[in-house]
């Protein structure tokens, strides 16, 4: 066992005695970016991150520090903002600490991958260290945007979409049934794969959105209003960095998720709503359930939006190397599909104002005051 990996697993008398002579021996000047007094959890998690991450890398050693200020912006303006809060809070920092997929090491990308922004591999997330401004963020610095896609990896670590494997098996499973009553034993033959993947265009999207809401909170700028841009040869709508033809398909579905949309509700309300859901672990359970209303036609009605959203992404992904593209898709249909599908599922989902079940808005746009306790920034 690596000596990082015993250091991960000590109790916290012996992090508190230790991480001072770290300190002094490596960063001298490193002072934690805010008081995390009344988050001893979190001040735990950060120590944690910063010797394993020393240890096992030597080439991040000297950015280390800044590397970690990063981290702690993500737990800054989650709480801050009330998108984390005690109840999350614990299951957050049990997923980053996981030892086979949390976050424990950070470190920069090797250079045969300096194309992309960041990376997330068993328990690393790697940061792009040559970041650079660029169009879809233009008010943002190259420090920010490499912060927006630090945010980005973490969003992957904390959202519990993807892990849910068995209930997502178990949809598959029920759909054939209703596929078979309709003449469609085998639509297509990926059509298994293509449901996971519309699973992870909603993930990617969620994730995406949780990193753009936390950065331009954490640096008090406006973000962009949506814009028209042309991607995988159609007009999309998006105000997202990167993966902007994930954000239009994930908001009309999550119009139709109850607690996730009022009447008025912009997009960007409807997707943080998704991502306060997605924080609890039984949100793709809670996904499924909404059209499990013993009608087939609904179920049916959910299969095809996923489907569609998976052959989207997979359209995506194959568009920068990942994978290979679909021969002959029309990629515009299948969004016309989405937006079609969601549109007649919504008013079965739409609850008055004062009415949305299990819900409690309230707490989530005012958190108990004594939730922040003296936690601010030093």
């Amino acid at each position: 066992m690596a000596q990082s990996d015993i250091f991960w697993t000590y109790d916290n008398s012996t992090i508190k005695d230790y991480f001072p002579y770290f300190l002094r021996e490596n960063y001298p000047t490193f002072k934690f970016s805010f008081n995390w007094e009344d988050f001893p959890q979190i001040q735990d998690y950060l120590t944690r991150l910063m010797f394993n991450s020393f240890s096992n890398s030597s080439q991040v050693r000297s950015q280390l520090p800044e590397l970690i200020h990063d981290v702690e912006m993500f737990f800054a303006a989650g709480l801050m903002s009330g998108i984390f809060d005690n109840n999350n809070l614990p299951s957050i920092l049990n997923n980053l600490k996981d030892s086979r997929n949390g976050f424990r090491i950070v470190e920069f990308l090797p250079p045969e991958l300096s194309g992309v922004f960041g990376n997330s591999i068993s328990n690393k997330i790697q940061i792009n260290e040559r970041m650079t401004r660029h169009g879809n963020s233009p008010s943002l610095t190259a420090e920010e945007i490499r912060r927006l896609y630090m945010f980005h990896e973490m969003g992957h670590k904390i959202l519990n979409i993807l892990s849910q494997g068995s209930v997502i098996q178990s949809f598959i499973r029920t759909i054939g049934p209703i596929l078979r009553s309709k003449g469609l034993s085998n639509p297509d033959l990926n059509y298994k794969e293509f449901v996971k993947d519309g699973f992870w265009m909603i993930e990617e999207c969620l994730t995406q959105e949780l990193a753009e809401f936390l950065t331009y909170y954490s640096s008090q700028k406006r973000r962009p209003q949506f814009e028209t841009r042309r991607d995988l040869g159609c007009d999309i709508k998006t105000n997202h960095d990167y993966y902007g033809i994930f954000q239009m398909p994930t908001i009309n579905l999550g119009k139709t998720i109850r607690g996730c949309s009022k009447i008025n509700s912009t997009n960007e309300e409807i997707l943080i709503n998704m991502i306060k859901k997605a924080l609890n672990s039984n949100f793709t359970l809670e996904l499924i359930s909404e059209y499990n209303q013993g009608n087939a036609q609904l179920y049916y009605d959910l299969f095809l939006t996923l489907r569609a959203m998976g052959m989207v992404k997979k359209q995506k992904y194959a568009s920068f190397g990942i994978g290979r593209p679909i021969n002959g898709l029309n990629v515009q249909s299948c969004l016309n599909a989405i937006e079609h599908i969601t549109r007649n599922n919504r008013d079965l989902r739409e609850y008055p104002e004062n009415g949305y079940p299990s819900i409690d808005f309230n707490s989530y746009q005012n958190p108990p005051s004594d939730s922040m306790g003296s936690f601010g920034q030093r």
